[in-house]
């Protein structure tokens, strides 16, 4: 999909859909990488693809999907819209804890938008719970340090 290979992606997702399907396991990204690449493909109407967006839209949705979905509709509310959504999401606990390359996508989308950057919360490691063991590492380091010392 990255390489605009729609005919290739509609196969590839069509048997990862097909396999996740006889799993009876959801797959809301796959369903909405697959509408896309139908739709590029004239296989899927706009209207089509339009009820798909609809139906997979909400909750933690495939957002950066969805955007790349009305954006070849050419809905721009709606594509900024789950264009901000992917961003925000791919930002994670802020910089370095994001997901890299779907913070990276969703900031090509939005640029392709036409959209400003939201200006998001850096990490906060104050703000971060220590994991309950993390006093009993931080010890035992502490000490194989104080031995090997000179």
């Amino acid at each position: 999909m990255d390489h605009r290979k729609w005919q290739a992606a509609a196969e590839s997702l069509s048997e990862a859909l097909r396999m996740a399907r006889e799993r009876t396991l959801p797959d809301a990204t796959t369903e909405a990488a697959l509408a896309l690449s139908k739709h590029h493909l004239g296989l899927l109407t706009s209207e089509d693809a339009r009820q798909e967006a609809l139906r997979l839209s909400g909750g933690d949705g495939p957002h950066r999907l969805l955007a790349m979905i009305w954006h070849a509709l050419g809905d721009a509310e709606r594509a900024t819209e789950a264009a901000l959504a992917a961003y925000k999401d791919a930002w994670a606990d802020g910089e370095p804890y994001v997901l890299r390359y779907e913070l990276n996508k969703a900031t090509e989308l939005l640029e392709e938008l036409g959209v400003p950057l939201p200006d998001l919360e850096p990490y906060d490691e104050e703000a971060d719970e220590p994991f309950p063991w993390e006093h009993d590492v931080r010890t035992v380091i502490d000490r194989l340090r104080a031995e090997n010392s000179p």
